[in-house]
């Protein structure tokens, strides 16, 4: 069959590239549809692309809208829908401004829908498999294509955002041919173990997270270390290009705990041109190039991150500890409050980080030596392993394609 892959976040589409290789390992045809920035993430996947769109990134067409908790916010607590459970917040969601998302989420569809139709319709797809990407849905609705919906993480966002683009593209889905509005998924897959899924979600068919952060070589320095390694992952906010104060201040006062430990090495893949910015600094703290975050978790006792899904999922594979310091982004928050909630991880608010070097000290030392946080990491990793893998899954599409 031929199946056709949709995103509109490179990052969301990570988790989605193992079930791209185990449907191309079964003898499918796979292409990745998207704009440029996905599309050259599915290029060096190894994996047939089309680029769609105008030239341009999602970020060029979805600015950051997303509000800023407050200062210290940890969690969520009140209940935005009593299905949910009461996680996550609606302090925080009802806060968005979905109003200009809705106008936004139009823009990226008007954009490129006249492109992923023509696209589709001579390509023919038997199936597709989308994040949310809404052309992906319009496009199975319009030539009757199922359509998998794969979310891409421990994350809720993934159903209150569909929950508003129902109504926001709903005269557009009409006006295309489609008088129900934006299609319902045929299935809806879970990379998260069951553990780290939020309750309330609609039903999913769990798959086993395989790792996957990019490619890449194997770093020389990536054997087992003679200390206690601890990674350091910030995402976007730990890009070569970023040196902001916040992150500056922070890498100086975990560099300060790990030099007082004397047994644990510090791992920073901000690229070797961070040191002109953060100043002298311990000789247990390494400062790398960027590398695949799952090529280098071998030697690894735990691994500090800001809450992104990929890098947390990651972590749980390796049935690492891990200490989230969530960005202001509910996504964020709101994967640190399931590892809290596993057992498996820490969470400690950027501003404590900086501003609290007591709290940080305490942080890390539990994140290294409380066999509790060990156990928990070690009954994630079990519960990843016992998920049914990509491979798995390939009879459950087939199916659901017909």
């Amino acid at each position: 069959m031929r199946v056709l892959f949709t995103a509109f976040v490179p990052s969301h589409f990570m988790p989605m590239v193992p079930l791209s290789w185990a449907l191309r390992a079964a003898g499918h045809e796979v292409v990745v549809a998207g704009y440029s920035d996905v599309t050259r993430l599915a290029t060096a996947a190894g994996l047939a692309t089309a680029e769609l769109g105008s030239d341009c990134s999602f970020a060029e067409n979805f600015p950051a809208v997303l509000p800023a908790p407050a200062a210290g916010a940890r969690s969520v607590i009140e209940p935005m829908r009593p299905e949910l459970g009461g996680s996550p917040t609606a302090r925080l969601t009802s806060a968005m401004p979905w109003d200009l998302l809705g106008a936004q989420w139009q823009l990226l569809v008007r954009n490129a829908i006249g492109d992923y139709l023509a696209f589709a319709r001579s390509w023919g797809p038997d199936l597709i498999v989308s994040e949310l990407d809404f052309n992906g849905l319009i496009v199975g609705g319009l030539l009757k294509a199922p359509v998998v919906l794969h979310r891409w993480g421990a994350e809720v966002l993934t159903t209150f955002v569909r929950a508003h683009a129902t109504v926001a593209l709903h005269d557009l889905c009409v006006n295309l041919g489609l008088p129900d509005g934006l299609p319902e998924p045929a299935l809806h897959l879970d990379p998260a173990p069951p553990a780290l899924q939020f309750p309330g979600l609609p039903a999913a068919t769990s798959m086993r997270f395989v790792p996957y952060n990019g490619t890449g070589a194997v770093p020389a320095w990536a054997t087992a270390p003679a200390r206690r390694r601890i990674l350091v992952s910030l995402g976007m906010f730990g890009s070569a290009a970023v040196a902001d104060d916040w992150r500056l201040a922070f890498v100086r006062n975990l560099a300060a705990v790990v030099d007082r430990a004397g047994d644990i090495e510090l791992v920073l893949p901000f690229g070797t041109g961070f040191a002109d910015h953060v100043g002298p600094l311990p000789g247990t703290v390494r400062i790398v190039d960027q590398v695949p975050l799952n090529l280098v978790l071998a030697g690894a006792a735990a691994v500090i991150h800001h809450g992104g899904a990929g890098t947390a999922l990651t972590a749980a594979a390796a049935g690492l500890p891990q200490l989230v310091l969530p960005q202001r982004h509910p996504a964020f928050l709101g994967c640190a409050e399931r590892l809290e909630a596993t057992g498996a991880g820490l969470s400690l608010a950027p501003d404590a980080a900086v501003d609290n070097p007591a709290a940080l000290t305490a942080a890390v030392g539990m994140l290294l030596d409380d066999w509790r946080l060990q156990a928990g990491a070690a009954r994630l990793a079990a519960q990843v392993s016992e998920q049914p893998t990509p491979a798995a899954l390939v009879g459950l599409l087939e199916s659901v394609a017909g």
